[in-house]
């Protein structure tokens, strides 16, 4: 029998927490740098994420049927892993006024590094268990038309795919690519088989393939990008200038658990890629790619990383570089058969033009924060545009192809910490608060919680939105809260021993 759906919430029934209020249950402490977990044959099974099965032939004829039956009465959309950001997708399906399905690709209990505050908020929620046919039964069997299926986060990409293709639903992705819409290294072997520019790189679970790769190419000067093949968030990317640190890059990424919770099989040994690396957010239908925003990042050498997020600032086409990026970003889609929904492309301009670092078929991440800079520039973002582009054709008609002649400016501050600590106050805040161009904020720590050095997105203690009609203004708001960071000024930190000693304050919730 299909998994149960679970009851829908009570007619004015709240969710706990806003997606605010939860960013910093999205920090596992088990990334706090990084306790990792090897493999054992005892427990393969429950670390590795359920793969998704091939859609059986015959079924699909009578799905769709099914499907098609229920009346447009009662139109839903499904969301595969509704975190970070497709918490903000779940909201805008509610406000559209559709029902809300969520799918989870394991079950809520084992997905560890992943949270929400979606909790009775949707009509119905079922738990893949791996079988894509049983899933797809429970979602038929729902009393309302499911019209798409949309990954919410990362990792559930792949099961969004066979979901739309087992229920044989309008503007699905071709099946044969999925994979490669996840697995890094397949994804530039099919680009760069498309005939667009993608990185040299291998793929391997044995040291010594890597070791011959990299004599065999020579790279002068030895630069070399050791990550896993398949996680988020930079997690655990590392930038090698010798032998020996690719050797122990390698052996801290080949085994481990990745920032999705997931075993990494093998490890990523790609070119470095020098030049500024932008984002180009895109949302797709029927092959129409809209570019609803470009993002340069802000990235920076910090605590021992070389890539340390410091922030990203929004833009418009306005030169033939990002004629360029949106260019080369269209032809990385057509690549991947990403013809539906939303994409989130890194790409690096190099002295020889935009080469692809990664694309997700999904939402930008970072919890959506991002979205009402883009509103405010362009009066669209990619969350709406990705609901319009699959039960909205003529909203998504009306998006032009890229963004130009942004209304305001912003940018986002990643916020970066140089110490560890306890937070005991955060007295930089109210400066920050008092800035021209602040809108809004989004914290992941609290008093009284841990602080670590910043190295990636999971040890970000939180974001700023900038937002302003003057460019000047926002460029020096963003300077000025990166110095209140390097300066300590931000944060107030005390060792544990230290907060134990201070008077008993109000418990935090």
């Amino acid at each position: 029998p299909p998994p149960p759906a679970q009851p829908a919430a009570q007619p004015g029934q709240q969710r706990g927490t806003s997606s605010s209020e939860a960013a910093g249950r999205h920090r596992p402490a088990a990334l706090a740098r990084r306790r990792r977990r090897r493999r054992s044959s005892s427990s393969s099974s429950s670390n590795r994420r359920s793969k998704s099965q091939a859609p059986r032939q015959g079924s699909t004829t009578a799905m769709a049927a099914m499907v098609e039956s229920k009346t447009a009465e009662t139109r839903a959309i499904a969301i595969v892993d509704a975190f970070s950001t497709g918490e903000l997708l779940a909201e805008r399906v509610k406000r559209a006024g559709l029902k809300l399905v969520l799918v989870y690709s394991q079950s809520k209990q084992a997905t560890g590094v992943w949270s929400n505050s979606l909790d009775g908020f949707a009509d119905a929620e079922i738990v893949h268990c791996g079988d894509i046919a049983r899933t797809a039964a429970a979602i038929v069997a729902l009393d309302f038309k499911v019209e798409c299926v949309i990954p919410g986060a990362e990792c559930g990409v792949n099961v969004a795919d066979a979901l739309m293709e087992e229920l044989q639903l309008d503007r699905r992705n071709p099946l044969n690519l999925s994979i490669a819409r996840r697995n890094k290294w397949l994804q530039h072997e099919t680009v760069r088989a498309a005939g667009v520019r993608a990185a040299k790189q291998i793929l391997a679970t044995e040291w010594e393939h890597v070791e011959q790769f990299i004599l065999d190419w020579n790279p002068t000067p030895f630069k070399v990008i050791v990550k896993p093949n398949q996680s988020a968030g930079s997690d655990d990317v590392f930038l090698c200038a010798n032998m020996q640190e690719t050797k122990a890059a390698f052996d801290c990424i080949n085994g481990a658990i990745n920032s999705c919770g997931e075993t990494n099989e093998g490890v990523l040994v790609m070119e470095y890629l020098e030049g500024r690396e932008y984002v180009v957010d895109s949302v797709s239908r029927d092959g129409d790619h809209k570019v609803v925003a470009i993002w340069k990042y802000d990235k920076r050498k910090a605590n021992g990383q070389f890539n340390v997020y410091f922030g990203m600032e929004i833009c418009s086409v306005a030169s033939d570089l990002e004629l360029e990026l949106v260019q080369y970003s269209n032809n990385v889609l057509d690549a991947l058969h990403i013809h539906n929904g939303p994409s989130h492309m890194e790409i690096i301009v190099t002295p020889t033009g935009p080469c692809l670092v990664e694309v997700g078929a999904r939402c930008h991440g970072g919890h959506g924060t991002w979205a009402t800079i883009s509103t405010a520039a362009f009066g669209y973002n990619q969350i709406d545009a990705t609901i319009d582009s699959y039960v909205d054709e003529e909203r998504f008609n009306v998006l032009p192809a890229y963004p130009v002649a942004p209304e305001n400016y912003g940018k986002e501050v990643f916020l970066v910490s140089y110490r560890s600590g306890i937070v005991r106050d955060m007295p930089g805040m109210d400066r920050v608060q008092a800035l021209p161009s602040y809108i809004a904020k989004d914290l992941g720590v609290k008093i009284g919680h841990e602080l670590f050095k910043t190295i990636d997105l999971f040890t970000m203690p939180g974001r700023v939105q900038l937002l302003h009609a003057s460019k000047v203004q926002v460029d020096e708001d963003y300077e000025y809260i990166h110095s209140l960071l390097e300066n300590g000024d931000m944060f107030e930190l005390v060792s544990g021993k230290e907060l134990e000693a201070q008077p008993a304050g109000p418990a935090e919730e």
